[in-house]
């Protein structure tokens, strides 16, 4: 006869329940102080965005309330001790207490009690004047406890390992040392500009943002050749007149050779390709039935070639016989 024995695991699960209110806002504009409409303002960790408006002005906003299940869910991250140093990362404000005890279980000693703000922080436990006792470390956040054998290792005594740990630590000797408090990070993106990076202290910021333009070299202008276009088509015959370049629908053809263009201008100098590039052409009709005219489409110049060669000052100087005002060794270039 066999007896069947079921051993139930209980687990202390519970219910977290966070309410975050998430209130960042602010302006992007670019060095001459103007605003930048269309620039995409993310916050990183909470996978949300805005992309500002005319006046630069972006908003973000969140007030969900989100339940999580799970087995002894804690108000902080995983407390961690490395080397004899505590770390932990705190979501709220929580009560704590860091205390040591001998490894029979008797305590000798509270270190911290005292309610926390949220933020990181660490605690050197060899910078204390009982680190060279082997002891039990206990770190209490809220109702979670961690608990750490803390064994000294030569000749510990607080000021005497300095060379293992770092400058703050040094100036905060037995101390809970918050570091800088970071609770997410924003970033900034525009086409054209260098991204913007930054953290935040807290969801309730009003951050403003000055983006720097990419520094592009001045190459605007080149002859297509038919080795490149036979290299791109993958084929001896280039694109046989084809322009659509996988392009669908009215005025595919035009929309295609820009980006035939585009192409062969980031194959020509790695980079380019974050500019518009447009190819010098005409059509009867685009996807929206409108004539299209190769002068309206290529800006007012200057344009260089990828030497940096000014090719034509103005729209004026370029669409004669031969383009004026350049230099005079590529002028010739154009078909």
């Amino acid at each position: 006869m066999y007896r069947k024995i079921m051993t139930l695991l209980v687990l202390n699960t519970i219910v977290t329940v966070s309410a975050q209110t998430i209130n960042i806002r602010g302006k992007v504009t670019i060095k001459d102080g103007k605003p930048l409409a269309g620039a995409v303002v993310s916050l990183l960790g909470r996978r949300l965005s805005d992309t500002t408006d005319v006046s630069g002005q972006y908003s973000i906003q969140d007030n969900s309330t989100k339940a999580q299940w799970g087995v002894n869910l804690p108000v902080s991250q995983k407390v961690t001790m490395y080397n004899g140093v505590l770390k932990f990362k705190l979501i709220t404000t929580s009560y704590i207490k860091i205390g040591f005890f001998d490894l029979k279980g008797k305590q000798l000693l509270n270190v911290i009690k005292q309610n926390v703000s949220a933020g990181e922080y660490r605690f050197d436990v060899k910078e204390h004047h009982l680190a060279g006792t082997a002891m039990i470390v206990s770190v209490l956040i809220g109702n979670i406890s961690s608990t750490f054998r803390f064994i000294p290792v030569g000749n510990l005594s607080a000021g005497n390992n300095t060379a293992m740990v770092g400058r703050e630590n040094m100036l905060q000797k037995g101390k809970l040392f918050k570091l800088n408090a970071v609770v997410d990070s924003l970033k900034v993106t525009a086409q054209n500009y260098v991204s913007y990076v930054t953290t935040l202290p807290s969801y309730t910021e009003e951050i403003n943002v000055t983006l720097d333009s990419i520094a592009l070299p001045k190459f605007s202008f080149f002859v297509t050749s038919q080795k490149a276009l036979q290299e791109l088509a993958k084929n001896v015959n280039g694109f046989g007149g084809d322009l659509r370049f996988g392009k669908t629908g009215t005025g595919a053809g035009l929309r295609g050779a820009d980006s035939i263009c585009e192409c062969i201008a980031e194959k020509s100098m790695p980079g380019s390709k974050v500019k518009v590039w447009r190819a010098f052409l005409s059509i009867s009709k685009d996807e929206n039935g409108n004539p299209v005219h190769a002068v309206d489409r290529i800006g007012n110049g200057p344009w260089y070639d990828r030497m940096g060669r000014l090719l034509a000052p103005t729209l004026s100087d370029l669409i004669k016989a031969r383009p004026a005002n350049g230099d005079p060794t590529i002028k010739n270039d154009l078909p």
